[in-house]
């Protein structure tokens, strides 16, 4: 699917979903909008030639998220029940496992018309006599808002789904009190468009911060009046708004802009200095706006905005003791070749626990050049030795995947080593 098409599907997918008046009355509201995401997805791969109709498909639960504003536990509770009516099959393939869909579109109509009270009305997926997906629910292009003769718009003061009148006094949200309508003559049900929200100034500038910091996870901003925020968004807005006006743990103060941004300084150094303690960064990946203030299933620190805020970051060097060493020199050879073959001569700040590693594998290389040079037919110097264990490595794996776990591997040295140096002719 080019780039571009795919882009405005899931543009359009944000703004309009159908979901029909039948799927509420027997699924309910989350099962009907998480199946309805699922039908108007697998019809728009149809419709694009990437998959065939009886085929699986696939939809990240990410996309869906960003579509419908789904939570995972959400996600999986509708995968549940709908599994439960056999409504849809889900089959995990891959690693890691990635859920593949295929919807029973005669189980829907049966369940849904088997009421005689809906015998006479317009069915919501009029299936053919070969049981295919009906061509009635193909995706078409959203017509433009049309206003009506007198040049007025239609009011309607309801507030957005999910979002109390309390909760957008409490977040400064304002919102237009004529959204647009579809006007269209189709059975399912009208589509509303809201306009013009404000948000918080001290709050965006907190997010804007965030999304400005160099390695730090990015949360989406509506860029426009007419963009709808997502449910990711609208949670970020409250917690840092509850967080500022100390309304968001009872045993928490009030925290000024400042502080916060003080805080995030110091996670960022945490994330994206390797010379700062974590050292295995990936325990903070999970981090981002929602989680970064509370956790409650991180194993790691719950609260990384007191952490950050309350403690400094802490250097490697001061926390992990320094490799005894054998020979320097060949230490700073391998890190010489390990950047000029392996990172391709990109500059890089080894931290004190990837010194150590090459500071190991130095050391091994001294005790296997003794054994190596009893069988060289030809003399071969420490340097050229060094140069040896990158290329063996090269030679072994595809460049992306060696990691400098690999020059500390006493494997590299007692196998695959000798049997590079073979190959080329060095050794007997």
């Amino acid at each position: 699917m080019e780039m571009e098409t795919k882009v405005r599907w899931i543009w359009l997918s944000k703004w309009y979903l159908k979901v029909p008046k039948s799927f509420l009355k027997h699924f309910g509201l989350t099962n009907s909008v998480y199946l309805s995401a699922l039908i108007e997805w697998h019809l728009h791969l149809i419709e694009k030639d990437q998959i065939k109709e009886n085929e699986e498909f696939f939809m990240s639960r990410k996309l869906i998220e960003f579509n419908v504003g789904l939570t995972e536990d959400q996600q999986r509770s509708a995968i549940k029940q709908l599994k439960e009516l056999k409504i849809i099959q889900v089959r995990k393939i891959g690693l890691p496992p990635i859920n593949h869909y295929r919807i029973n579109y005669e189980k829907i109509q049966e369940m849904i018309y088997e009421d005689s009270d809906l015998n006479n009305e317009t069915r919501d997926i009029p299936l053919n006599n070969e049981g295919n997906i009906p061509s009635t629910m193909r995706v078409k292009p959203l017509q433009p808002y049309n206003k009506t003769k007198d040049n007025k718009t239609k009011e309607n003061k309801d507030i957005p789904y999910g979002m109390s009148d309390t909760f957008c006094e409490e977040q400064n949200v304002t919102y237009n009190k004529t959204p647009s309508l579809l006007i269209r003559k189709n059975p399912n049900p009208i589509e509303f468009q809201t306009k013009h929200h404000t948000y918080r100034k001290d709050v965006m500038s907190i997010i804007s911060y965030w999304n400005n910091s160099p390695g730090l996870p990015r949360h989406h901003i509506p860029n426009s009046n007419s963009q709808l925020p997502s449910k990711t968004f609208l949670q970020i807005l409250k917690i840092i708004g509850e967080v500022v006006d100390g309304k968001f743990l009872q045993a928490w103060p009030s925290y000024s802009v400042e502080d916060i941004i003080r805080a995030i300084d110091g996670f960022k150094i945490r994330f994206t200095n390797p010379d700062y303690s974590p050292a295995n960064k990936s325990t903070l990946k999970s981090v981002n706006l929602t989680t970064f203030f509370w956790n409650t299933y991180s194993s790691y620190i719950p609260s990384m905005f007191l952490e950050c805020l309350n403690n400094p970051p802490i250097l490697l060097k001061n926390t992990v003791p320094k490799e005894k060493e054998l020979n320097p020199q060949l230490t700073i050879w391998l890190q010489q070749f390990y950047t000029d073959k392996v990172l391709l001569g990109q500059p890089k700040i080894f931290n004190q626990v990837e010194i150590n590693k090459f500071i190991k594998g130095s050391n091994l290389l001294v005790s296997s050049m003794t054994n190596l040079r009893k069988r060289a037919n030809l003399l071969t110097g420490p340097m050229e030795f060094c140069e040896y264990v990158v290329d063996a490595l090269l030679n072994q794996f595809p460049r992306e995947q060696i990691q400098i776990g690999n020059i500390s591997s006493e494997w590299t040295y007692t196998e695959l080593l000798p049997r590079y140096l073979g190959k080329l002719g060095r050794i007997d």
